[in-house]
């Protein structure tokens, strides 16, 4: 059996996505299906193919998609089911038949026709991972007006659901939202973390005066507007006057540049920004962190979980988040005791945040629930069974 998983991320790419999917082709490959991994290289005239832990990966021609300004990225990814389609089609590595299910990753919305493509020649099924509800989260936080930016992205989120004949969404309030879009099947499937191979010593300083000696707050994973991120530096404030602590943020993205401005421009000594670190570091960095930081826009109708809550669990490490209450993740750190829920991190009452994870009791329960539910909600083999019972 094999299987087509489609994405923009994809290793060596370090984000919470790219993690996951190799986590689950892995998964797919040691129950006896052939995973291999569709992905756009970056470049209009270059492709090139590499086997990484066993896992064959296709770079396929495209415009660039990362690391370029929102109308640069647009265009590419708007190109990309092209430009990947036909880079299948003429590739001298790999047919663009004998494919017997496919797996896409969104975001991107833009892989609908790419999909629809392979789905032709092979007469198989998709499956699509819908992970980033997109336009509609850019209408909730003011980035899109109701206008035709919007029904443009809308059209073509649309079209990827049409192309799917299963979708899978992170939570019950996310498959009531996309029930009423879509005439897919549309269930709930978890996120998912596994153990990676080849864990190693993670290569941030903490001889660092920010963070040594201290109990750090950590924030790891991508750092855009969605997240939030400036209210990580409002937290930072309120415990500026506390010595013991420190803060870690770690990743990359559009508002790195912004964070860094504003604690600058606040002189703060107890926040450390650093380069995203390859996934092999994710356990030994979170060894040595106290509370694993989340942070979203209180503006968003549709809720997540987000991947680095999953890397937290999985490294028994409880949480503080900042959401809306009525979140299903607000819900479920709530109801597994794995942590703090507050909708905001501008003048937060500290002590009471203090005393919380302060009480050795409870913080051992909290450590030993996260990765409780670790191992039974966000179990990678759960979910691979869940998609190939899907697809065929």
């Amino acid at each position: 059996m094999r299987v087509a998983i489609i994405a923009t991320d994809y290793y060596p790419i370090r984000s919470s996505a790219a993690i996951q999917l190799e986590c689950l082709a892995i998964a797919l490959k040691k129950k006896g299906s052939e995973p291999v991994i569709l992905t756009p290289s970056g470049g209009l005239f270059y492709s090139n193919s590499d086997i990484h832990n066993g896992i064959p990966i296709i770079r396929l021609p495209s415009f660039p998609v990362k690391d370029v300004n929102y109308i640069a990225r647009t265009f590419g990814e708007l190109m990309m089911p092209i430009t990947m389609g036909i880079g299948l089609m003429l590739s001298p590595v790999i047919s663009i038949k004998g494919f017997t299910g496919i797996i896409c990753y969104s975001p991107s919305i833009f892989f609908g026709l790419l999909v629809h493509l392979i789905k032709h020649v092979n007469q198989c099924k998709s499956y699509l991972i819908l992970r980033d509800i997109f336009p509609q989260w850019a209408l909730d936080l003011g980035l899109l007006k109701n206008g035709i930016a919007f029904k443009f992205f809308k059209f073509f989120s649309l079209l990827q659901y049409k192309s799917s004949d299963v979708i899978g969404v992170q939570s019950e309030s996310n498959l009531r939202f996309v029930s009423n879009i879509s005439t897919s099947r549309i269930e709930v499937l978890n996120n998912w973390i596994d153990d990676l191979p080849l864990k190693k010593s993670c290569s941030i300083d903490f001889n660092n005066k920010i963070i040594s000696e201290k109990k750090i707050f950590i924030y790891a994973g991508n750092m855009g507007i969605a997240q939030n991120p400036d209210s990580i530096i409002s937290l930072a404030t309120c415990f500026e006057s506390l010595n013991d602590f420190g803060f870690l943020l770690v990743g990359r993205g559009s508002e790195v540049k912004n964070l860094k401005s504003r604690i600058d421009l606040l002189k703060l000594q107890n926040v450390m920004l650093h380069h995203e670190i390859e996934a092999s570091e994710i356990n030994d960095l979170y060894g040595k962190c106290y509370v694993g930081l989340i942070s979203l826009d209180l503006r968003h109708t549709t809720h997540n979980i987000p991947g680095k809550f999953l890397t937290y669990m999985k490294s028994g490490l409880p949480v503080l988040a900042c959401t809306s209450l009525d979140s299903d993740l607000a819900s479920l750190i709530l109801k597994e005791n794995v942590g703090y829920v507050v909708e905001s991190f501008v003048n937060i009452d500290i002590e009471k945040i203090v005393k919380f994870f302060s009480c050795k009791e409870n913080y051992a329960f909290m450590v030993n629930n996260a990765r409780r539910i670790s191992n039974s909600l966000f179990n990678v083999d759960k979910s691979a069974n869940q998609i190939l019972n899907a697809i065929y």
